[in-house]
């Protein structure tokens, strides 16, 4: 009876992470799969809050260093460049460059885009993108793109409103 117990145990186990899904496993390939798996229990609201105003949900500002000298001076946001949709396109001040779309579904490919330079973002990757200014790819961005240090919880929250800007 306990080996049968046992066995029941492993079985449902076995089938739970194939039905959940182990991060980085079921998603492997899929960056937008990836991206909802690791934003589970994130707050839309306060990534939206740090994607339009550079500020969490405890009214603290996201560290930054870089950027363009207005952005040091006067404060600023994703949306400050990205626009408030995340589609890019916009021209900032002293940024001699068009802003590429940020919503989690152009990042992760599955929008294809004339701006695409580099591989599909992923979880990882664009965290790597925000801490040091680099793509996909680890290629160094323009001097425009700020290095951003969101703790882990408002990385979480941003991602989650990248994903809900794409509509996924």
């Amino acid at each position: 009876m306990r080996r049968d117990l046992f066995s029941l145990l492993a079985a449902c186990a076995v089938l739970g992470l194939l039905l959940v899904g182990m991060p980085g496993a079921a998603s492997a390939g899929d960056p937008l799969a990836e991206a909802r798996l690791f934003c589970a229990g994130a707050d839309e609201a306060g990534g939206k809050l740090i994607y339009l105003a550079g500020y969490n949900l405890k009214v603290e500002r996201i560290q930054f260093m870089g950027g363009p000298q207005w952005l040091q001076m006067h404060g600023g946001s994703c949306a400050s460049c990205h626009g408030p949709g995340g589609r890019g396109g916009m021209f900032p001040l002293q940024c001699d460059l068009r802003t590429p779309a940020v919503d989690f579904a152009a990042l992760a490919g599955a929008v294809a885009g004339k701006d695409r330079k580099s591989s599909p973002y992923t979880v990882a990757t664009l965290r790597r993108t925000l801490e040091q200014s680099r793509d996909a790819d680890g290629r160094t961005l323009d001097p425009c793109m700020p290095r951003w240090y969101p703790n882990d919880v408002d990385y979480r929250d941003l991602t989650a409103h990248l994903l809900h800007l794409s509509g996924r």
